[in-house]
């Protein structure tokens, strides 16, 4: 038997086979069919660059402590990367760092001879030798599990 009409419209599978049931049966009206108007909301999401000056990202590394030692040891890892071609003394950015990092550490020494403060005496855990304590100074620390994400 073919059907006519408007197709029919059911809220659930569920009312669906009860419906299906009944007119199996020859049962009239024992499921009352509703017709349900549903709404279909669609969430779109887009990622919107905010530009900021880049600045704002040099101070917050420049006053955290923890994040100025992490980038440094992060340059120091791609410069003595042999593979890393960005820092290949055939790119004209090496030869750039080069001469600031020579500016740098004539800054650092001035403005350590004009310290009138001198280093703590050492303690036992402090190695007498300076090499050996320059060493200890410039070995890397691990920052604690977590802090390397923030």
């Amino acid at each position: 038997m073919k059907t006519t009409g408007r197709p029919r419209l059911y809220c659930s599978p569920a009312c669906r086979k009860a419906a299906y049931e009944d007119r199996r049966a020859h049962r009239d009206g024992a499921v009352q069919v509703q017709i349900v108007e549903r709404l279909v909301t669609e969430v779109r999401e887009r990622l919107i660059e905010v530009p900021h000056p880049r600045s704002d990202c040099i101070d917050a590394v420049l006053y955290d402590n923890d994040a100025l030692v992490q980038a440094m040891w992060v340059l120091i890892d791609n410069v003595a990367d042999q593979n890393y071609e960005a820092f290949s003394p055939a790119q004209s950015r090496f030869w750039d760092l080069y001469n600031n990092v020579e500016v740098l550490y004539e800054a650092l020494v001035k403005r350590a001879a004009a310290d009138d403060r001198r280093p703590a005496a050492p303690d036992e855990s402090t190695p007498r030798n300076k090499h050996r304590r320059n060493m200890q100074l410039m070995t890397r620390r691990h920052p604690p599990m977590g802090a390397i994400d923030q």
